[in-house]
Order: C-alpha cells, then sequence, then structure tokens
C-alpha cells in the first residue's frame, strides 16, 4: 500500500479501541520513511503539540516492542536498540 506522502507501508495498520467509561482509538502503521507521524486528539481536538497522552503512547510502544523482541529472542547480543529505531517510520492516530 502506498500512503498519502508516497511512501510505501510495510505492513497492515493495526488498530485498536476500548470503551469501557472512556473511549480511546488507536491506528499504527509502520512505512519506509525515516520520519515518524503522530496525530493526536483529546476530546476531538487535534493537539498538535502532543502530550502527557502522546508521550506514554511512544513509551509504551517502545516498551511492548522492546519486550516482544526480548521474550522472542529477537536481539542479537551486545545490539541495543533505540527509541528512535523502533518509531522510524511510524504513522498513529
Amino acid at each position: 500500500m502506498i500512503t498519502e506522502s508516497g511512501t510505501r507501508q510495510v505492513a497492515e495498520p493495526f488498530y485498536a479501541d476500548r470503551q469501557d467509561g472512556f473511549i480511546v482509538e488507536c491506528a499504527l502503521a509502520w512505512t519506509e520513511s525515516t520520519a515518524e507521524r503522530i496525530l493526536s486528539f483529546v476530546n476531538g481536538i487535534p493537539t498538535p503539540s502532543g502530550g502527557t497522552h502522546e508521550n506514554g503512547l511512544k513509551n509504551g510502544l517502545v516498551k511492548a516492542v522492546r519486550n516482544y523482541l526480548s521474550v522472542q529472542n529477537l536481539i542479537p547480543k551486545g545490539l541495543t536498540i533505540a527509541a528512535e529505531d523502533i518509531r522510524e517510520g511510524l504513522v498513529a492516530i
């Protein structure tokens, strides 16, 4: 799939939602781009400067990917994966 900006999407987007008192929706996809693009909203209002919810998403995503790589024994010895490496090419809403 080719994105609007012309970069190729690497895999199918991941989508999750939850509605138990709070409504939370999240869609993630990685592209071949080197930039990360995150669009965040609070109560339907765009938050172009991010905020604690966006920082929480970034930190949680990095922690989850690192944990998966560790549990599946996919990290070669001596290699450290930086948060920026995990988020490279990320498109999130």
